[in-house]
């Protein structure tokens, strides 16, 4: 009996090791990181380098934006080598509420992408925190 518990012991352990470095290689050991809309802002006034993913649709962006690049949820992972140089610099991925940004973020650490960030409450979010000039839908 005890050999028995041992040996399911062992092969569990293996089995977690064998798990944790296989989600290691698939990038799942990048995290995604909330970002407010004031920092959000305090990166845009000091002109850090990184890139403000926009993942609305094309009628979204035309209505508000805050100048991202534009490329929706629904396309990421077709046109993921149009921002493959960001995959070792800061990426922070916006929609209109942080809910769309969120599934991206995932997609892009699942991907390799190491500093992501996901805009908490979206460009909704960045109008009611920052500008509040800017609509809301």
């Amino acid at each position: 009996m005890n050999n028995l518990l041992l040996s399911l012991l062992i092969i569990g352990v293996l089995v977690a090791i064998t798990t944790g470095c296989n989600s290691m290689k698939n990038g799942d050991s990048a995290t995604v990181q909330p970002i407010t809309a004031v920092e959000l802002k305090e990166k845009m006034d000091a002109s850090e380098d990184f890139l403000l993913l926009d993942v609305r649709q094309q009628d979204e962006y035309d209505f508000v934006n805050l100048d991202g690049t534009l490329i929706p949820l629904g396309q990421l992972q077709q046109r993921l080598g149009e921002i493959d140089a960001y995959k070792d610099k800061e990426v922070v991925v916006m929609c209109r509420t942080g809910s769309r940004s969120g599934q991206a973020a995932r997609i892009l650490a699942r991907e390799g992408f190491q500093n992501v960030f996901n805009l908490s409450g979206g460009i909704n979010g960045w109008s009611r925190d920052v500008d509040p000039s800017l609509p809301t839908y």
